[in-house]
């Protein structure tokens, strides 16, 4: 019994890429929300009574998780910008290949044809 190799072969949609990109695009858009929801979070030190000892490190804490949140946020738009970018960079690319292909292709059937100036007919 004889294995077959694997298949390496693959096929870029550059269309698959965009339709990724847009889905990123949408993700960005709701960290920025939930970034400006952290950002309306913050509250006066006042908020937390005056229980001495005790509000103090009731509002720092709730500051830092606010803080973190926010920064945590703003951290996962950047990674989802990121992506997005260099999805769009690999759906160019793909398409400037395809277009180089074209022409290539373009110039080689050019090349072949029978009636191209400088050539007789029925030899090359």
């Amino acid at each position: 019994m004889q294995s077959q190799s694997p298949d390496w072969t693959f096929e870029v949609d550059p269309a698959e890429i965009d339709t990724f990109v847009a889905e990123l695009g949408r993700l960005r858009q709701t960290m920025d929300r939930h970034v400006q929801t952290f950002v309306g979070l913050e509250l006066d030190s006042g908020v937390f009574g005056r229980l001495p000892g005790i509000s103090g490190k009731v509002y720092d804490a709730y500051s830092n998780h606010v803080k973190q949140g926010t920064e945590a946020f703003a951290d996962g738009r950047s990674v989802l910008d990121a992506a997005s970018n260099r999805g769009g960079e690999t759906a160019a690319a793909y398409r400037g290949v395809e277009q180089r292909n074209i022409a290539a292709v373009g110039e080689l059937v050019e090349f072949m044809s029978p009636t191209r100036p400088g050539t007789e007919q029925g030899t090359r």
